[in-house]
């Protein structure tokens, strides 16, 4: 059987279009989106959700514990009032639970509304390192 390259190309553009991506994988946005962290860097850096979507952190380093930090006027950007258990305010803003590799992953409580969301995920050593990261990580939400 033969195929034109123009054919070819239809159906390869076809094959991909169907083809599920990862959670938090591709350009678009997503109802549910997978940031991986390690020691150095997070994955992806900018998560695109879908508007109602969730984000979940998920600790794949070797040597710390994260937190996740809003600063604080992302209160006002949740669509509940209470962020507890996951999130408690802070000084600084509002601060997650730990992040202990697969023992724990942390989710947003509830979705955010539309914008452009900043964070910082804090890596720490032990408990007593949560207020007094190591090492800090920039991230970023996008709903649209």
């Amino acid at each position: 059987m033969r195929y034109t390259a123009g054919a070819v190309s239809v159906l390869f553009v076809l094959a991909c279009a169907g083809a599920p991506n990862a959670p938090g994988e591709g350009s678009g946005p997503r109802q549910h989106v997978e940031i991986r962290f390690g020691d150095m860097a997070l994955h992806p850096e900018t998560a695109i959700l879908r508007q109602g979507g969730k984000a979940v952190w998920i600790n794949t380093s070797t040597e710390f514990q994260g937190a996740v930090v809003f600063p604080e006027g992302i209160k006002a950007s949740f669509t509940c009032d209470d962020l507890r258990p996951i999130f408690s305010k802070t000084g600084t803003g509002y601060q997650s639970i730990p992040i202990r590799g697969d023992v724990e992953n942390v989710t947003l409580p509830c979705p955010l509304m539309p914008g452009s969301y900043d964070y910082q995920l804090y890596l720490f050593d032990d408990m007593s390192g949560m207020d007094d990261p190591q090492r800090t990580l920039q991230g970023k939400i996008v709903v649209e």
